[in-house]
């Protein structure tokens, strides 16, 4: 199914936060990139408006971030607001600092045990902007959820940030 924008898949989400248990997404940038997804997507003011929702939810919805060096600050500032949100939180991120390009996905898990996958976010087709796509595959959902596995495995704990290493379970 087409979703449309990312700043469309968004809201789609944020607008299910409520009926949520499991979120597990991807967050990678090609450096060339950065600049574009910037305008078109992290400095808007739906994913702001997500920012600051998603952690009033990661005290009952386990929430799993992936994501390279440009995702670093807001996965933080997401784990700080959780934090503060609930001693109790389910937030979990980490780090795959590698040069290759990774496709960027969320898998939603339901409360009733459904599953979606949304993909295509990326902002790589040059002078071309993503249309996100919404599986509810199983097969299809299960091939994403297998990827996130192999990356969480690959990928480590952000070791530097100081404002949560003595409160963070990661």
């Amino acid at each position: 199914t087409t979703m449309g924008s990312p700043e469309n898949a968004m809201n789609y989400i944020v607008n299910r936060l409520p009926v949520l248990c499991e979120v597990k997404n991807t967050s990678f940038n090609i450096e060339n990139e950065y600049e574009r997804a910037d305008e078109k997507f992290y400095n808007t003011e739906t994913y702001t408006s997500a920012l600051n929702q998603i952690p009033l939810y990661t005290g009952k919805t386990l929430w799993k971030d992936i994501g390279d060096a440009s995702a670093i600050d807001r996965f933080r500032m997401i784990d700080r607001a959780s934090i503060k949100s609930s001693k109790n939180h389910k937030y979990k991120y980490r780090l795959l600092l590698c040069d290759a390009p990774q496709m960027n996905f969320i898998l939603l898990e339901y409360n009733d045990g459904s599953k979606e996958v949304l993909f295509n976010w990326d902002f790589r087709g040059i002078g071309q902007d993503p249309t996100v796509l919404l599986s509810r595959d199983s097969k299809i959902v299960e091939m994403f959820s297998i990827h996130h596995e192999h990356l969480w495995r690959s990928a480590s704990s952000d070791h530097d940030n100081i404002d949560t290493k003595s409160t963070s379970t990661k």
